[in-house]
């Protein structure tokens, strides 16, 4: 039994599924960052070409 309980402590395999989900976790929110940084100024943008668009 104290084996059994020893092989499970030094399991490892499970760790990386943690690893994965962590990175994933961190690029998810380097994403939205970036979104909602860059969103109005884009907007912003795209409005103002839209405006040189209309104008003769």
């Amino acid at each position: 039994m104290v084996n059994k309980i020893k092989s499970f402590l030094k399991d490892e395999e499970g760790a990386t599924m943690v690893e994965y989900a962590l990175m994933v976790a961190l690029i998810a929110c380097a994403a939205m960052g970036a979104v909602y940084t860059l969103g109005g100024k884009i907007n912003t943008k795209f409005g103002d070409v839209n405006t040189q668009m209309d104008t003769p």
